[in-house]
């Protein structure tokens, strides 16, 4: 076989390198949303309060959740269920 040992140039590989390759994420999507998530500071604390007014506030902002605006029936116990915290 001739094609044993040859290297053979990939069609799509000077577009990948360029950054002109189109993606799914690529497209704009009217009326798409983003999220941000505000980590905490330390590693491991007591949640005393949220106060997402000033967030809230802000140009763009729709909505702002936290771990009671997500009544999520978890299947299990513990922070390994639950997306967001909600004492430590």
């Amino acid at each position: 076989m001739a094609s044993i040992g040859v290297s053979a140039p990939r069609r799509d590989s000077e577009p990948k390198v360029r950054g002109t390759t189109q993606v799914a994420g690529d497209p704009a999507m009217p009326g798409l949303l983003h999220a941000r998530l505000v980590l905490a500071h330390e590693a491991h604390a007591m949640i005393a309060g949220i106060d997402a007014g000033q967030a809230s506030a802000l140009p763009g902002v729709v909505a702002v959740l936290t771990a009671a605006d997500l009544p999520i029936a978890a299947a299990g116990k513990g922070r390994l269920y639950e997306p967001l915290a909600r004492q430590r």
